[in-house]
């Protein structure tokens, strides 16, 4: 018969590590043996939080619902910062028996803010004909009761302030409307018949409506002139109407037509046909020609220029 021998010595329970003197415990209530309770590490492994499956999304921070509501309240500001500079020539008889050249150099400044543009402009002037053509825009005009001795004069023009608001709705797809208004500040010399010495004001609606590479835009306005003690100017009505054809992203062309009713009852409504070219350039810089004629006798026979312009552009998210 074998005999079992036992150590007189048993190890102690606290020479054990807390990890297995805690199993033999819970197994010696628990009637199991050391070999079926699970280990120090199969423990802690069982308490672990289960790790997320390729099927369940991580939420990241910008999906949480606290940060959306931020996102979408984030508005955009655009700011477009415009210096122009030009030269145009014009040429015609304005009904009268000697012709007269125009060369105007204007000087521009724009600023564009979203849906609001403001834009200045002021010409340095050279005539060349009757003292009674005063110059209106690029061309001529007869407005005053002035002798028609041929005079050569040149100064600084009118100073002209226009402001526009594009409507945030669009009537139609791909259509946008817009209203504005101005002044001609009379800062021209009119001793020497560069300008009419009173305050113009005007205001105007348009719109534009794209159809693929092809832009269709028009506008009517009106015109108060301010009277000067030899002539009462005639209040009138002005529409333009023409398009544009986008021949790349940075070359177009545009054809127009505009109308303005006589400024006088001794003059015609000023009517003008004008085509131009546009090509933007690097840098923001852009260059345009245009090229006309007159299609009344208040009008220009002939005129042409060209304007280079530098913008600023910046958008702001807040």
């Amino acid at each position: 018969m074998t005999r079992h021998r036992f150590n007189k010595h048993p190890t102690p329970l606290t020479a054990l590590s807390g990890a297995t003197t805690l199993t033999l415990v819970l197994s010696s209530i628990s009637g199991h043996s050391s070999a079926d309770a699970p280990s120090a590490t199969q423990a802690n492994e069982h308490n672990r939080p289960p790790l997320t499956t390729p099927s369940e999304p991580r939420t990241t921070a910008k999906q949480t619902p606290s940060s959306a509501p931020k996102r979408l309240t984030r508005t955009t500001t655009h700011e477009k910062l415009t210096f122009a500079v030009g030269s145009y020539f014009s040429h015609g008889d304005y009904s009268s028996t000697k012709p007269t050249d125009v060369i105007s150099v204007p000087f521009r400044i724009s600023y564009q803010r979203n849906q609001w543009s403001f834009n200045a402009q002021l010409p340095y002037l050279h005539i060349s004909g009757p003292e009674n053509v005063l110059v209106i825009r690029e061309g001529g005009e007869t407005v005053v009761e002035a002798s028609d001795q041929d005079t050569q004069r040149q100064g600084f023009g009118d100073l002209r302030l226009s402001s526009q608001y594009v409507l945030p709705w669009q009537p139609i797809n791909k259509a946008r409307w817009h209203l504005g208004g101005g002044v001609k500040v009379p800062t021209a010399d009119e001793n020497e018949n560069l300008g009419t010495g009173e305050f113009d004001y005007h205001l105007y609606t348009g719109g534009y409506y794209r159809q693929g590479s092809w832009i269709m835009d028009g506008k009517v306005g009106h015109q108060w002139m301010g009277d000067t003690n030899d002539t009462d100017y005639n209040n009138r009505v002005f529409f333009s109407l023409g398009g544009r054809h986008l021949l790349s992203r940075s070359q177009s062309i545009s054809l127009h037509y505009s109308h303005k009713d006589a400024s006088s009852d001794r003059s015609e409504a000023v009517e003008s046909l004008t085509a131009s070219f546009h090509q933007k350039l690097n840098y923001g810089w852009k260059v345009s020609f245009s090229a006309g004629m007159g299609l009344s006798d208040s009008s220009a026979d002939v005129f042409g220029g060209l304007q280079i312009s530098k913008s600023l552009i910046r958008k702001r998210r807040r």
